[in-house]
Parts: structure tokens; C-alpha cells; sequence
């Protein structure tokens, strides 16, 4: 966990005694799939999904609201929420590769 940012280093913890507790079949599934590191970094994607959503929204209703006038304040938080967006995904990608490694025994 220590290639994690601060904020999924205090979420991932969290997210990981949550899914400790309740151990549900899509738990189960995901940590057959990608492992516990794999797990980590889909946790890591799920502490990122606020900063993703918070700001697009704030973002786009004033763009909705009048579009021939757009505030730059709106702009960008619309890029920063494309930024966690690829952070987002860049999670995801090493949780499918933490999950590939697992599988294959290397992991």
C-alpha cells in the first residue's frame, strides 16, 4: 500500500475491513479474480469514484444552465474531474494486472 495517495491510504482500509466483514459473493469473486493486491488497487478506484463524480456534476450544471456562457470555474472542475477520472482507470488497469499475476501463480 505504499504506492497509494493519501486519501486511498485512509479509504483503502477502510473499504478492505468492510469487505472483511461481509463477506458477500461478489467479494468473493473479485478477490479469486484479482488477488489481494489486485484488491487493493479496485479499492484504490473505488476512494477516486467521489473525486470523479463530485466535480463533473458541480461542473456541468452551470455548462447546462446557460452553455453560451460557460465559467471558467466550471471548466475546470470538469478537467479536474477528467484527471481522477484517468486516475480512475490507471487503478483498474493494475488491478487487472495485479489480478493476472495472482492467477498465473507469480503473485
Amino acid at each position: 500500500m505504499r504506492f497509494l495517495l493519501p486519501h486511498e491510504r485512509w479509504l483503502v482500509p477502510w473499504i478492505l475491513g468492510s469487505q472483511r466483514k461481509r463477506r458477500t459473493t461478489a467479494v468473493v469473486a473479485m478477490e479469486q479474480k484479482y488477488g489481494p493486491q489486485g484488491m487493493i488497487w479496485m479499492d484504490a478506484s473505488l476512494a477516486n469514484l467521489p473525486f470523479v463524480v463530485i466535480p463533473a456534476v458541480a461542473s456541468l450544471i452551470p455548462v447546462f444552465a446557460d452553455p453560451e456562457e460557460t465559467s471558467r470555474i466550471a471548466l475546470y472542475l470538469l478537467a479536474a474531474g477528467f484527471v481522477f477520472l484517468a486516475l480512475n482507470l490507471v487503478r483498474i488497469l493494475q488491478a487487472v494486472s495485479a489480478g493476472r499475476k495472482f492467477r498465473s501463480g507469480r503473485g
